[in-house]
């Protein structure tokens, strides 16, 4: 992979090439974009070069010193001007207000600068036909259609929970501490509720965090209940969130009597077949569900 000491040498760089370029933000994006982009292209018979880069790629640039890749890509956007340039950025939270959620908010692009619907890359596989093609596809010989079934029924309840960690991650100013520890040993299930029990407080204090987190994802929860689950999905965090679901559907495979080996397989393996299987099935989806990323795909075919 090619790397540039600044800004100003990746913007050269930029200019003489004679394909278009898309900067992201890191590894997983660069992944999941360019697979995008590529497999429909090709499904179409269409044909296609382009270039695409993440931020990791300019190595010395004391501008870029302690800024997030974020704020990388967009100071980056704003020093190479050329219409063959795009960037494409998480969204995060960025000017979004939880109790008061509407879909026209997550319109936010700009010329050149487009920025994803949800959280993260990973909210556009935050879909209940998405997990349930992941489960069959790396669990069929070990689970039965009884698992397929609950899932389909709790899956909003799923999406409230994730949505309501997620918040209440950011709330107690957690995320990174957070990161990969929640287990389907932490999640109860109730009804038609999906919440975080009270064993999970002293796993969280192991981390140096304080607080009663599963209380405060109570609290979450009591305020999206009135929100639309098909928003909720866009404002879950692009890790917590997936952690959340795939610890849900652990929990759920538990009580259908699937193996405990198995439910830990659900719940946090299997990583790089999952990111592979979530982006094949981003790339069959109708473009008008990829928004802005069909926006990407029609710039950089033009």
């Amino acid at each position: 992979m090619s790397s540039y000491k600044d800004v100003s040498s990746y913007g050269l760089a930029v200019r003489v090439r004679s394909h278009k370029t898309v900067l992201v933000e890191g590894a997983t994006d660069k992944i999941v974009i360019s697979k995008l982009i590529l497999s429909k292209t090709y499904s179409q018979g269409q044909k296609l070069r382009f270039f695409i880069d993440d931020a990791s790629m300019i190595k010395e640039d004391p501008m870029l010193a302690r800024l997030g890749n974020k704020e990388k890509v967009l100071l980056i956007a704003n020093r190479v001007s050329d219409d063959k340039f795009g960037v494409v950025v998480d969204r995060e939270w960025d000017q979004l207000d939880i109790r008061n959620l509407s879909d026209a908010d997550f319109c936010q692009n700009r010329m050149g600068v487009y920025v994803t619907k949800g959280h993260s890359i990973e909210n556009y596989w935050f879909d209940c036909d998405a997990v349930i093609s992941f489960i069959i596809s790396s669990f069929s010989s070990v689970i039965g259609t009884d698992l397929l079934d609950e899932i389909k029924a709790r899956f909003p309840a799923m999406i409230r929970f994730a949505a309501a960690y997620s918040i209440a991650a950011k709330e107690s100013s957690a995320i990174t501490r957070l990161g990969d520890l929640l287990s389907a040993a932490d999640v109860g299930i109730s009804g038609g509720v999906i919440n975080l029990l009270p064993v999970y407080n002293a796993k969280a204090q192991g981390r140096g965090v304080m607080g009663d987190i599963p209380s405060l994802v109570g609290a979450k929860l009591q305020e999206l209940n009135a929100c639309d689950v098909g928003l909720l999905r866009w404002i879950c965090h692009g890790h917590l969130g997936e952690e959340a679901i795939r610890a849900s559907v652990a929990k759920l495979a538990h009580s259908c009597g699937v193996s405990q080996n198995v439910c830990r397989e659900i719940e946090r393996g299997k990583k790089v077949e999952k990111l592979s299987h979530d982006t094949d099935y981003l790339s069959r989806q109708d473009d008008q569900s990829l928004e802005p990323l069909n926006q990407v795909l029609r710039w950089v075919r033009e």
